[in-house]
C-alpha cells in the first residue's frame, strides 16, 4: 500500500509532514510510524526484519537521529511507552508502484522501550498483549488497565534480575567473550529475545559486557554453534570491534548450562550472519 492512507472518517493514518513518526498536533501520542528503507546503512546496527514470536511479532524501529533535531516526536513515543498506547506500524519494503514507495502494514504494536544510544524503539504485537491492555479512553477502567500493564512490567523486571543472577553464577561473574569481571559492566543477554518467563533460562542466555550485549541484540555479531566463535557483520569487521572476530566463547564449567546451539543458529539466521 501507499502511505498515508485516509480512513473513512477522514483520519490520516500517517501524514506526509510526519516524517517517520506521525504525531497529530493535538495528541500527546504518536499515532503511527513508518520505516525508511535501509536508512541506517552506515550504522553498526543492521536494519532488521520483523522477528516472529510465539504469539505475534517484534520490530525494531530506528528513529534517525540528527544533531540539534526536534525531540518532540521522541517525547510522544515516550508517552506511548509510559501510558501503554499502541501505534500503527508501516514498513518500507524497498519497492515502488507507479513511482510511489510501497509499504507493508505490520499492524498495531505497543512501544516497549527506547535505546537512545542507537535510536531504536522496540515495538511488539501479541494478541494477548492487545487484549490484556486494550486502551480505550471511553472505558471507565482506564486506570485499572494501566495498573495491570505496569504490574506486568514489574514481574518481567523481577524475572530479569533472577536471570542475570543465574548467569553471573554459571559464568563465574565473567563476560563470556572478553572475560571482564566487574559485575556493574555485565548484562544478561537473551539469545532468543525475551518472550515470557520460560525464556529466562541459562541455556538461552549469555553473560556479556554491556556494549557487547547491545551489539548482540542488534545483530552486529553472533556465535557460531559449531565452534562457538564470534562472527561479525560487514560493518563491524571494519571497526574497532574487528578484534573480536573468531574469538571463542568462554563456556561455563558445567557445559550443560551453556548456550543452546539451536538458539545460537536461530540468532545467526535472524540477522543473516555467516
Amino acid at each position: 500500500m501507499n502511505v498515508p492512507r485516509q480512513m473513512e472518517d477522514g483520519t490520516n493514518l500517517h501524514f506526509p509532514t510526519g516524517g517517520g513518526m506521525f504525531k497529530p498536533s493535538k495528541s500527546n501520542y504518536v499515532l503511527s510510524v513508518r520505516s525508511s528503507h535501509r536508512a541506517n546503512l552506515e550504522s553498526l546496527y543492521a536494519d532488521p526484519e520483523p522477528q516472529k514470536t510465539e504469539t505475534g511479532w517484534r520490530y525494531k524501529y530506528q528513529q534517525v537521529i540528527t544533531i540539534g533535531g526536534p525531540k518532540w516526536k521522541n517525547n510522544g513515543m515516550q508517552s506511548n511507552i509510559d501510558d501503554a498506547v499502541p501505534v500503527g506500524v508501516f514498513r518500507n519494503t524497498g519497492g515502488k508502484s507507479g513511482g510511489k514507495t510501497m509499504y507493508e502494514v505490520l499492524g498495531v504494536a505497543y512501544v516497549r522501550s527506547y535505546d537512545e544510544t542507537t535510536g531504536y524503539f522496540e515495538l511488539e504485537y501479541s494478541p494477548a498483549i492487545i487484549s490484556d491492555n486494550d486502551i480505550d479512553s471511553a472505558k471507565s477502567n482506564l486506570e485499572e488497565d494501566l495498573r495491570v500493564w505496569r504490574d506486568t512490567q514489574q514481574v518481567i523486571r523481577e524475572g530479569q534480575a533472577k536471570f542475570r543472577n543465574d548467569l553471573i553464577e554459571v559464568y563465574a561473574g565473567k563476560c563470556a567473550i572478553t572475560g571482564y569481571d566487574i559485575e556493574l559492566a555485565l548484562d544478561a543477554a537473551h539469545v532468543r529475545k525475551y518472550n515470557g518467563k520460560h525464556t529466562n533460562i541459562v541455556q538461552n542466555g549469555l553473560l556479556l559486557r554491556k556494549d557487547l550485549h547491545k551489539l548482540f541484540d542488534h545483530g552486529v555479531f553472533g556465535i557460531r554453534p559449531g565452534d562457538l566463535s564470534v562472527v561479525l557483520n560487514d560493518r563491524a569487521r571494519n571497526s574497532r570491534y574487528a578484534e573480536l572476530a573468531n574469538v571463542r566463547l568462554r563456556l561455563p564449567s558445567n557445559q550443560r548450562v551453556g548456550p543452546d546451539p539451536g538458539l545460537l543458529a536461530e540468532h545467526l539466521k535472524t540477522w543473516k550472519l555467516s
